[in-house]
């Protein structure tokens, strides 16, 4: 697989949503680099970003698995 669509199913998977061009651009280029990992990047988003918080605070671990499952299979 590729980091693009390694990227893509974070994206959807994490944030509900498929990336945006300069973001996917973005954080491509960063793992090509080395500056970070796709694990690096998951466990900033579930950490750090808004948009997930937003989507997944308050939830149960189980609650949160069931929602990103959701996103990658429906």
């Amino acid at each position: 697989m590729s980091i693009r669509n390694d990227l893509q199913k974070l994206y959807i998977g994490y944030l509900g949503r498929a990336a945006d061009k300069p973001g996917l651009d973005y954080w491509e280029a960063q793992i090509n680099a080395g500056a970070i990992t796709l694990d690096d990047l998951r466990i900033n988003w579930v950490n750090e970003q808004p948009e997930y918080l937003s989507m997944y605070g308050g939830l149960t671990r189980s609650q949160v698995a069931g929602n990103i499952y959701q996103n990658l299979f429906k």
